[in-house]
């Protein structure tokens, strides 16, 4: 019988090689599957936020700016952690005139992950309740020239080639409605101090339309000019007058509104207490409301001013307050 006691050991050591090797294996295969999860959770958090910020852009959208970028321009911005680590980046591209994208990109909190998303936006326009020049709760007083019409064609041509104006009386829309006027004072981008002033217009700096201005309420005469493109929701929280100029887009008033000296307005007109116009080519193209249900409101109208009904003055003043909401099929894209 052959003596086997020289194996012993080194079967011995290549049991503990084999053992050794397969622990090793499983640490590494661990670590690897540790790795893998970490990394996957990164992703995770990198989308969410991307998601989050794309999100708080959709519902904090800011109409006053994003409106009246031009077509193909964009507009970008950051989200902060409050410890001041990046959390993601924000862009809006403007599509069309009532199309935009909105793109954000999510970092994970290790910086490891990033996660890009992108959004189909459209605008959606808040609905008048009326379709007529003028909607008073209380007394109209006309003087011999004035003049409140709703004419057949529409005065405006901005949406195209002298348009038939849409709308018409209450007996042909219904019974109208009165505009709830906090709501309108939500949707607020510019608010002017109440008092007098004079020579409302464009205004412009090196950038290009100067928004900052309390003056400059767009430039209805120009729309292809860059305040032309301007269109504020404009509020006065006390009376105000105003001698001569041009405006567009939305005015609120919360107390009286005095239009004089030719001043022109193209929009909606808002005012909770009373109107009066007085002078030659005084007047608003669009459409106004005076007053509310709970409280009346009185028109006072002299000299050769005048309030013209426009659809077309009215879709352009709405499109300046509309909000962006995402389609409603396919509008999300996940971009790595």
């Amino acid at each position: 019988m052959k003596n086997r006691r020289g194996m012993a050991l080194p079967l011995a050591l290549f049991v503990l090689l084999v053992v050794g090797a397969l622990v090793g294996a499983a640490f590494w295969l661990g670590v690897a599957d540790h790795r893998a999860g970490l990394g996957s959770l990164a992703l995770q958090e990198a989308l969410g936020e991307a998601e989050r910020a794309a999100q708080v852009v959709i519902s904090q959208w800011e109409s006053g700016r994003l409106n009246s970028m031009a077509v193909s321009a964009t507009s970008s911005g950051t989200v902060l952690r409050p410890d001041g680590a990046l959390r993601a980046t924000t862009g809006v591209r403007r599509l069309s005139s009532s199309l935009f994208l909105v793109t954000a990109r999510g970092f994970s909190r290790s910086g490891a992950a990033t996660q890009r998303v992108g959004v189909l936006v459209r605008l959606k326009a808040p609905r008048l309740g009326f379709r007529q020049p003028l909607l008073a709760a209380g007394p109209v007083q006309l003087g011999p020239d004035a003049q409140i019409s709703h004419p057949t064609v529409d005065p405006l041509d901005y949406c195209g080639s002298h348009t038939q104006a849409d709308g018409g009386s209450a007996a042909e829309t219904g019974k109208p409605s009165y505009e709830d006027f906090a709501t309108w004072v939500g949707r607020a981008t510019k608010v002017v101090p109440a008092g007098r002033y004079w020579g409302v217009g464009p205004s412009y700096d090196a950038v290009g339309c100067r928004v900052d201005d309390p003056r400059n309420w767009g430039d209805p005469h120009h729309p292809a000019s860059a305040c032309g493109a301007y269109l504020p929701v404009v509020y006065a929280p006390g009376d105000l007058v105003v001698i001569g100029g041009i405006g567009q887009g939305v005015l609120l008033v919360a107390g009286d509104l005095t239009l004089r000296a030719g001043f022109s307005f193209q929009g909606l007109v808002l005012v909770a207490g009373e109107l009066a116009l007085v002078g030659v080519g005084t007047g608003v193209v669009g459409a106004v409301q005076i007053g509310s249900e709970m409280s009346g409101g009185v028109v006072a109208m002299e000299g050769r001013s005048a309030i013209e009904y426009s659809a077309c003055a009215l879709r352009r003043a709405l499109a300046s307050s509309s909000r962006g909401a995402p389609l409603r099929r396919r509008s999300w894209i996940n971009a790595y």
